[in-house]
């Protein structure tokens, strides 16, 4: 299984589809108490969906970014830099870093590889719709 987990299909052909994620029970807390757990895995079942958002909308809702954030924040995750993603939205440079600082302040990231980071987070969580805990 794994530190990540496993996603299993629990699904028939022509029915409706359902995915099991299991996560491991790894922490070390549980550990260190010293006493014996059976539990080595958390089970989590939910039906498949098309309609999910995608990990840049679920943080531009999360964190209530603007579409001008967003256009910004697309251009973090294409790995371009500050004068490249002014040219793609057409504003200066300064606008553009103006856009990193409000969504720096928003998220509570620091650098644009959090960013990157952030967003990563909410594409792979397990539970479609729904995003990892807030920082």
């Amino acid at each position: 299984m794994g530190i990540r987990g496993s996603q299993i299909s629990l699904a028939e052909p022509l029915k409706e589809r359902w995915f099991a994620h299991v996560l491991p029970l790894t922490d070390g807390a549980r550990r260190a108490e010293g006493e014996n757990h059976d539990a080595t895995a958390a089970v989590f079942i939910r039906k498949a969906a098309l309609d999910t958002p995608s990990a840049l909308a679920r943080v531009a809702e999360r964190y209530r970014l603007t579409g001008t954030e967003v256009r910004a924040l697309m251009g973090v995750m294409d790995a371009t830099g500050v004068s490249d993603i002014a040219r793609d939205m057409g504003v200066s440079q300064a606008t553009v870093k103006t856009h990193l600082q409000r969504i720096f302040a928003k998220t509570g990231a620091r650098r644009q590889l959090d960013l990157v980071k952030l967003v990563a987070e909410h594409a792979a969580s397990p539970f479609a719709g729904q995003a990892p805990a807030r920082r």
